[in-house]
């Protein structure tokens, strides 16, 4: 068995996973190339800068923390991802005074590869350096490209988690934190998901009915409601939406459900959401304003009942006033009393013009009498108007 092979070993053995991967990929490098040091390293979100997150040596640890990338040999593989590869046969150290490991550890050989993220982009690379020269040949570029493209696997998987259980956490912290509460069922309609306001509102933690139906956590009658609005989201595929009453701490409420479908990226349906919210306050308010409505139509048709009803005796002191003025009109002979007589009885017209029509729209409203739609001949109402606003308009600037 050659040493590639006792490395590739080590890369397939238990300890290689999650954050160890990095540990043993150092010590196989070691192991394939038979070089001294060997690492691997992660670039910084500058772009100028690397930290090494794993190292194997026979003597010698990597200086702690990041360093910079300028003067280094890292500079040149990072300035061309095209050419991932970077080998220097001897005189490391020299040619690069600026790189700390290389210099602290009298490196003559140097030999590095980076890896790649999801976008293409170099995230990291692997290096190895020797206190001696050394030659490059095929079996070992292609064993430590190997080794590269297994670290940025592994890297990309672990930033895959890291992001998905932030995700998740910013997730569940809003839905935690929302006024309303938040379910997510299975195709069979078991629990999966709640939030703390669906733990308040029922008095269930989500550890003793996760996987189970609702009539772990409701009552007999409205569990077997809820199971069957699931399964008709489920078996349609449609959102609905409805209001349900339910005694929550011994008092009556009202809540909105939606139930909607959820399906992953290519419409695969995984399962139901439910969000619920509590409308208690808005339908009492909802209530409260019918019955004002109510009270205020209830109000105006009785003042409407009144006005049909009272009509006759509002009437009278009108008719009373009319006859007066023809009987002062009869005996009224100088022209200009005579005019002013006829103003007055101008008037008297038109309030009572402006009364009747109110009081036989209240008879109609009131629904004592039958309206008769007719034409009429507008010549005498722009007159009274005339009459009744030049008063008014002679006081009014031009």
């Amino acid at each position: 068995m050659t040493a590639i092979d006792d490395a590739l070993a080590l890369l397939a053995g238990r300890e290689a996973v999650g954050e160890g991967i990095f540990a043993v990929a150092a010590k196989a490098l070691s192991v394939g190339l038979g070089w001294r040091w060997c690492g691997i390293a992660e670039l910084a979100e500058d772009g100028a800068s690397a930290r090494v997150i794993a190292f194997h040596g026979e003597t010698g640890e990597p200086t702690p923390g990041g360093y910079d990338l300028v003067g280094g040999p890292s500079e040149s593989i990072y300035a061309d991802p095209n050419q991932p590869h970077w080998f220097v046969a001897e005189g490391a150290a020299e040619r690069y005074p600026a790189d700390p490991m290389l210099r602290d550890l009298g490196a003559e050989s140097y030999r590095a590869e980076v890896f790649f993220g999801p976008s293409g982009k170099p995230i990291g690379h692997v290096f190895a350096f020797h206190d001696r020269p050394m030659s490059d040949d095929a079996e070992i570029r292609t064993f430590f490209r190997l080794v590269s493209q297994r670290i940025g696997a592994e890297c990309n998987r672990l930033h895959s988690e890291r992001a998905l259980r932030e995700s998740e956490a910013r997730l569940q912290g809003l839905i935690d934190n929302a006024p309303f509460a938040v379910l997510f069922k299975d195709l069979d309609g078991r629990y999966v998901l709640v939030n703390r306001q669906w733990e308040s509102w029922t008095g269930n933690r989500f550890e003793d009915i996760r996987g189970r139906f609702p009539d772990a956590a409701l009552d007999q009658e409205l569990a077997a409601f809820e199971l069957t609005k699931d399964l008709q989201v489920l078996r349609h595929g449609q959102t609905i939406v409805f209001e349900i009453e339910a005694n929550t701490d011994g008092s009556p409420r009202t809540y909105l459900e939606t139930k909607f479908p959820v399906r992953d990226a290519g419409g695969t349906l995984l399962g139901l959401g439910n969000v619920v919210a509590d409308i208690t306050a808005r339908k009492r308010a909802e209530r409260l304003l019918q019955r004002q409505i109510e009270e205020a139509e209830e109000s105006s048709s009785a003042k409407t009942r009144f006005l049909a009803v009272a009509s006759h005796d509002l009437r009278q002191p009108l008719h009373s006033l009319e006859l007066m003025v023809d009987i002062l009109a009869r005996q009224v002979a100088e022209p200009t009393q005579r005019e002013l007589v006829r103003d007055i009885a101008q008037a008297v017209d038109i309030a009572a013009g402006l009364l009747n029509p109110l009081l036989d729209f209240s008879r109609l409203e009131a629904g004592m009498v039958e309206p008769e739609i007719e034409d009429f001949a507008i010549a005498g109402l722009l007159r009274d108007m005339d009459v009744g606003f030049i008063p008014s308009c002679a006081d009014c600037d031009s």
